[in-house]
């Protein structure tokens, strides 16, 4: 029997691509699990999202001088004022705030209290603001103070977005946190339950007496969890594309981190033969991923220095930290070529071992 040739394989695979991202749309399995995967996300956001809908546009001021005028926007119903003692403290509330916030830094030797002539202020907005936010903002509290002062007030923005540091706030761990979980959870769930749902109905055989070898069948059930990780990754995107400053790093850590889920998935679905193994396994490889990055992401402060630098190396917090990194304002090169090497590595040892399974069993 002739061998089949390099486009006949690939038509093989693709097939059994198709016919796995279909069947994967049917199983209800899967779609609970998709279903909760968007649930997670939309909880991530609600917090976020209930601030907005609060409505009040809210300042926040750094006033050296202090002004008097600037007391009576402390009782004005159609905003909020929050004063700090530093422009640094100002700074750092734009970003851990969930909600939208404005800045204004009033010069240590300009007063409000005069209502001489025109003042000009420095404000400042976080980096994921919209254009059109940011020219409501500054019309908005340009109208407020020149009415408190009686001064022509101009707050000036240009160049002034504040962007997170490498100790993000809490709002932007969370899409960090959700966004690992999201990916890892889709490769690691789909593959497997492809693999467990052939063996159960007993197709698995029909399809290796077929053309396709094990060596292809795997590939397209590889392709398969790609397709689903990038659909995650997606909607992973479409939730918090306003925070990614750096999109080369995003794409970076969804493509390395989906690959590392797939690359196991397809390990554990192909040792594993029936479900109760495979919660199982699964639960266990999730723990191990996912649980050292939340304890880096809330608890790493309390971690003796060592356990803190071993956890910095394992894979999830890699995949996590990329995620974070992507929101930055400036970002350690670094950094990103220590977590993308972690995530290659480990993608490519899982990759290796998964190889030499399926050469076992096309023998």
């Amino acid at each position: 029997m002739n061998k089949p040739s390099f486009r006949q394989k690939i038509r093989i695979i693709l097939a059994i691509t198709a016919k796995d991202t279909l069947d994967a749309w049917k199983n209800r399995t899967i779609m609970s699990l998709s279903f909760g995967v968007l649930v997670l996300m939309l909880s991530a956001k609600a917090m976020p999202l209930l601030l907005a809908l609060r409505g009040l546009p809210t300042l926040a001021i750094y006033d050296p001088a202090g002004s008097a005028a600037l007391q009576s926007l402390e009782d004005r119903p159609d905003m909020q004022l929050v004063r700090l003692d530093t422009e640094q403290e100002l700074k750092s509330f734009l970003i851990d705030t969930a909600g939208l916030v404005f800045g204004l830094v009033i010069p240590a030797d300009v007063t409000l209290d005069s209502g001489s002539g025109e003042v000009h202020i420095d404000g400042y907005y976080p980096n994921w603001a919209s254009p059109s936010q940011v020219k409501e903002g500054v019309a908005f509290f340009e109208s407020v103070l020149r009415e408190t002062s009686g001064n022509v007030i101009r707050i000036d923005v240009d160049g002034h977005e504040v962007y997170p540091t490498d100790e993000p706030a809490l709002h932007l761990m969370m899409a960090a946190q959700t966004a690992t979980l999201m990916v890892l959870l889709m490769g690691l769930m789909l593959v497997p339950y492809l693999f467990l749902e052939e063996k159960e109905q007993r197709t698995l055989d029909a399809l290796l007496i077929s053309p396709a070898n094990y060596s292809q069948l795997v590939t397209g059930k590889a392709l398969a969890g790609v397709v689903y990780c990038l659909v995650a990754a997606a909607v992973v995107m479409l939730f918090n594309f306003r925070y990614i400053v750096h999109w080369e790093l995003a794409i970076l850590a969804i493509l390395l981190g989906g690959a590392l889920a797939v690359m196991l998935g397809l390990l554990v679905g192909i040792l594993i033969d029936n479900q109760a193994s495979l919660g199982m396994w699964m639960g266990l490889i999730l723990v191990i991923l996912v649980g050292p990055s939340v304890v880096m992401a809330f608890g790493s402060a309390k971690l003796p220095a060592g356990i803190a630098s071993f956890l910095s190396w394992t894979p999830g917090v890699a995949f996590n930290d990329l995620l974070k990194a992507s929101m930055y304002g400036a970002v350690s090169t670094a950094l990103v070529v220590k977590d993308a090497s972690i995530l290659a590595v480990t993608a490519l040892v899982i990759f290796a071992l998964v190889i030499w399974r399926v050469r076992r069993m096309d023998r």
